[in-house]
């Protein structure tokens, strides 16, 4: 009976450890986008607002929702976040499939989890997006 208290002791104490490890940032503002190489398309400019990034040990998750014109598709082929002086390419995605086209329905809002290596916590940072329609750049605050 003994050895059992002593086992959820261990369990308690390392899931304690783990959840200390992860830093939860929320309340981040995103600027306008900052489009370069762009091209007139039905889709228009699309919008970004950054809900919250969780820096992990193993990986920094960006919680974000994008906004398109209803209807129109759009294509996101590569994703980079800068924080301080390092910038970090992709590494998964869910909401949409890298390099693949995809539809913004009737609302225009789509909901992503963007994976990228693990890194330290900083509030300010910024987003960049290539599309086939031009590079979107989102700062972070």
């Amino acid at each position: 009976m003994r050895a059992k208290y002593v086992f959820m002791a261990v369990m308690a104490l390392i899931c304690g450890a783990t959840m200390s490890q992860a830093k939860m940032l929320r309340g981040y503002s995103t600027s306008d986008a900052e489009v370069t190489g762009g091209r007139a398309s039905a889709s228009g400019v699309m919008a970004l607002a950054v809900d919250s990034i969780d820096f992990r040990s193993d990986l920094t998750r960006v919680y974000a929702r994008v906004w398109g014109r209803p209807n129109t598709s759009q294509r996101i082929d590569a994703a980079t976040l800068t924080l301080g002086k390092r910038s970090m390419a992709w590494t998964d995605v869910d909401g949409i499939e890298m390099k693949h086209y995809f539809q913004f329905e009737e609302d225009g809002m789509i909901p992503l989890e963007i994976d990228f290596p693990a890194a330290r916590a900083e509030r300010r940072g910024s987003l960049t997006f290539v599309t086939v329609h031009g590079t979107y750049t989102y700062h972070l605050r």
